[in-house]
């Protein structure tokens, strides 16, 4: 399985002041020309593979591992996650996930950034 995540936008978001709202660029990745790579690189072994492209949407990603595939790899960002980072979004992170100090930058359908933790990863 092939997921890949290249959301156009980072929100650091501020609720009690939303002036303060920082929209961040984030640097887009050539996904296309990765998942071509491992699709060649997997045509050499003279086996037959099959290849699922999965968009880097939460649902999507949990949905495909129903498939239970041999090997997964994900093209996308980490980042830290910590307040100064994300904003006050990561105060809604279990405290748990806050410990772990990091977390990948799945996509939302509008472009934004979903924020995605290794307990919601764990719950797929």
């Amino acid at each position: 399985m092939f997921s890949f995540a290249s959301p156009l936008i980072r929100v650091r978001r501020n609720y009690g002041k939303p002036e303060l709202n920082e929209i961040l660029n984030v640097q887009q990745l050539d996904y296309t020309r990765e998942y071509q790579c491992i699709k060649e690189a997997l045509s050499n072994t003279q086996k037959s593979i099959e290849v699922k492209f999965v968009p880097g949407r939460l649902e999507d990603f949990c949905l495909a591992l129903t498939d239970n595939p041999v090997g997964l790899h994900f093209s996308g960002h980490g980042i830290k996650s910590s307040e100064k980072n994300i904003g006050d979004d990561w105060h809604s992170f279990p405290k748990d996930d806050k410990e772990l100090k990091h977390c990948l930058l799945f996509e939302k359908a509008d472009g934004d950034t979903h924020y995605v933790t290794p307990r919601m990863l764990s719950l797929c």
